[in-house]
C-alpha cells in the first residue's frame, strides 16, 4: 500500500490502513455507529456491523486475505462476466475486477457516525489484453443502520459492449435448515444443479436441503431471507438489476472448497443482485448503467 494512499485518507482510530499476513492492502472504520473493513482489492467489502451490532456479511474463518486471491465471503463483485466466461474457458472465474486492486475516491465519515466509501477502476493494458473494452466502473457504499450500494459502469470507448455483473453478498444464517427466500415466486430461473435446465420457481418462499445454485432471470423484486432461527429478517432491494442468484453449496461442495470451513456451510445463504445471461446489459459508447442495491436487517419474532 503506497504511503499516500494511507496520508490521505487515514484518521487513526476512526479509519485504519493494514497488511494481511499475506500482503493483502485493508482498512477498517469505525465511527462508534458502524463498523466496516474492506480490502482494496475488488472494492470488497469484508464485514459490516451497523449502530444496532447487528453483522450483516459473513466471511468464512479459512477465508485467504492475499493479493490475486478471492475473498471468501463479504462483497465480492463481478464484471464483466458471470461464472465462467462463455466460450474462453481459459478466463478467470467471474469477470476482471474481484481480484484487482481499485482506487479509493471517497471515505467520508458524516456526524452521525455513518460514512460513505467510493472506489473507482478503469481499464488498463492487462484487462484489455483478456476483454477488449474500454471501461470505467465507480462504486459507492453508504454504511449506516442499513447498506447501500450504488454501481456505475461507463463506456468509455468507440464501440458496443455487451457485459454481466453481480454483486454476490454472504448472508450470516444462525441455522440454514431454518432459513428461506422469498420474492421470487413465479419466476424462471437456471438451475445450476441440473443440467442448467430451465425451471419455474414454485414456492412461495425458497427453503435449502441440499445444494443450491439458481440464476433467476427477468425479475426486479424484492427479496427477504428470513433467518428463523436468529429472529431476523434481512429485506434486499435493487435497482437496474433483472437478475438474482440464490446459492448454498451444501456440505460435499463446501467440503471441496479450501477457502471454507467444512462446516460453514450452514451458516450463510448467498442472495445476489445481477444481470446475467439473457439480462446481460449492452451499452454502447458514452453510455452508463447504473446498478444499486439496499439491504436492511430487522430483528422480529419469528
Amino acid at each position: 500500500m503506497s504511503d499516500s494512499t494511507q496520508n490521505q485518507w487515514s484518521k487513526p482510530g476512526i479509519i485504519d490502513f493494514e497488511t494481511s499476513a499475506d500482503g493483502l492492502e485493508i482498512f477498517r472504520i469505525h465511527t462508534g455507529s458502524i463498523t466496516a473493513r474492506f480490502a482494496i482489492q475488488g472494492a470488497h467489502l469484508i464485514d459490516f456491523t451497523n449502530n444496532e451490532n447487528i453483522p450483516l456479511l459473513f466471511i468464512s474463518r479459512q477465508s485467504l486475505f492475499a493479493p490475486g486471491k478471492a475473498i471468501r465471503g463479504g462483497i465480492p463483485v463481478i464484471f464483466p462476466w458471470f461464472g465462467p466466461r462463455e466460450g474462453h474457458p481459459e478466463s478467470p472465474m467471474h469477470g476482471l475486477v474481484r481480484t484487482r486492486p481499485w482506487q479509493i475516491s471517497e471515505i467520508t465519515i458524516h456526524p452521525d457516525g455513518t460514512a460513505k466509501v467510493g472506489f473507482s477502476f478503469n481499464d488498463s493494458p492487462e484487462t484489455l489484453a483478456l476483454w477488449p473494452h474500454t471501461f470505467e466502473l465507480k462504486l459507492e457504499f453508504t454504511l449506516g443502520r442499513e447498506l447501500e450500494v450504488r454501481w456505475e459502469v461507463r463506456n468509455s470507448g468507440q464501440n458496443a459492449f455487451r457485459f454481466e455483473q453481480a454483486l454476490h453478498p454472504y448472508f450470516p444464517v444462525q441455522d440454514v435448515l431454518r432459513a428461506n427466500v422469498q420474492g421470487l415466486a413465479g419466476a424462471t430461473y437456471i438451475d445450476k444443479t441440473d443440467s442448467l435446465k430451465l425451471k419455474e420457481e414454485g414456492a412461495d418462499a425458497i427453503v435449502f436441503s441440499g445444494e443450491t445454485d439458481r440464476l433467476y432471470l427477468d425479475t426486479t423484486s424484492t427479496c427477504i431471507l428470513e433467518d428463523q432461527a436468529a429472529g431476523r429478517r434481512l429485506t434486499i432491494s435493487k435497482t437496474g438489476a433483472d437478475s438474482s442468484v440464490v446459492w448454498n453449496p451444501w456440505i460435499t461442495k463446501a467440503a471441496a472448497l479450501s477457502d471454507m470451513a467444512d462446516d460453514e456451510w450452514k451458516e450463510f445463504v448467498c442472495v445476489e443482485q445481477a444481470n446475467a445471461n439473457r439480462n446481460a446489459i449492452e451499452l454502447k459508447s458514452g453510455e452508463t448503467h447504473v446498478f444499486s442495491a439496499r439491504y436492511a436487517t430487522t430483528s422480529v419474532g419469528i
